[in-house]
């Protein structure tokens, strides 16, 4: 059976920055992900973000890369959303730096 759970990251703020606004929202994902304990799909969806700096992705995302690169988890994560201008080239960064890699749906 699939579970998917779809997190939106910029339903606060279009305009992300900070690593305490980034630890607070990906902690808000941890507890939503250890709520559901059957999730096998899992969709971070961007695309009510403007733009981010590079130290908030790398404490939402690489962090939480990292922690799910340690674990059990066969969980796919989906990277939806990202913008071409911003958002993306940010992640891409942020990733590349801690030799990780994401999926992007949106990328075609």
């Amino acid at each position: 059976m699939t579970s998917t759970l779809s997190f939106p990251v910029g339903h606060k703020d279009s305009y992300l920055s900070t690593r305490s606004s980034a630890r607070a929202l990906r902690e808000d994902l941890e507890k939503l992900i250890e709520a559901n304990d059957d999730l096998t799909e899992l969709k971070i969806d961007f695309s009510e973000v403007e733009a981010m700096t590079i130290s908030f992705a790398d404490e939402f995302l690489g962090r939480f890369y990292s922690r799910m690169a340690g674990g059990d988890t066969t969980m796919l994560v989906d990277l939806a959303g990202l913008n071409d201008e911003e958002t993306r080239e940010t992640v891409s960064i942020c990733l590349h730096r801690r030799d990780l890699f994401g999926v992007d749906s949106d990328q075609h």
